[in-house]
């Protein structure tokens, strides 16, 4: 997986560049979420490794679309404390869903309620992502003046 990974974060990347940042992320979401119904609905062998390779491709390819979108949108002045409270918010909600789904398991002794839990969020985050108007503040796609968030630097 983690050499996935590499390859799945410098393609993102890549392509980030060379479009905007919302719908990819939007689409590394869905990926994500799509991992967890392989997980729940491909039979035998065939769920651990498209989930694997789906995984791999996608575990760290949001970091650079959710930074840089929110570099676009919000300016470099506060890119630090942004990021911080973005990540961490992300990292609370990572230990937090270890547990949740270590409950869920010892309650219903399965992982198809968990699995079907975080493939519901990822596809929730997926919406999200593909809502952001990027077009209208990312300083990307201003003409004339920074976006309007930006504009407080």
């Amino acid at each position: 997986m983690s050499g996935l990974n590499v390859i799945g974060v410098l393609a993102v990347g890549a392509l980030a560049d060379r479009s905007g940042h919302k719908n990819l992320l939007g689409l590394v979401y869905a990926l994500r979420g799509c991992a967890y119904v392989a997980l729940l609905l491909a039979p035998g062998a065939w769920s651990l490794w498209s989930f694997t390779v789906i995984m791999g491709f996608s575990w760290w390819a949001t970091l650079p679309l959710t930074s840089a979108l929110t570099a676009e949108v919000y300016g470099l002045k506060h890119l630090g404390v942004l990021n911080g409270i973005a990540f961490t918010g992300h990292q609370i909600g990572g230990a937090l869903s270890i547990q949740l789904g270590g409950i869920l398991r010892d309650l219903t002794g399965s992982y198809a309620l968990p699995f079907a839990v975080a493939s519901l969020l990822l596809f929730g985050a997926s919406l999200a992502s593909f809502a952001i108007q990027e077009r209208r503040y990312s300083i990307r796609y201003q003409t004339g003046s920074a976006s309007p968030l930006a504009s407080a630097e």
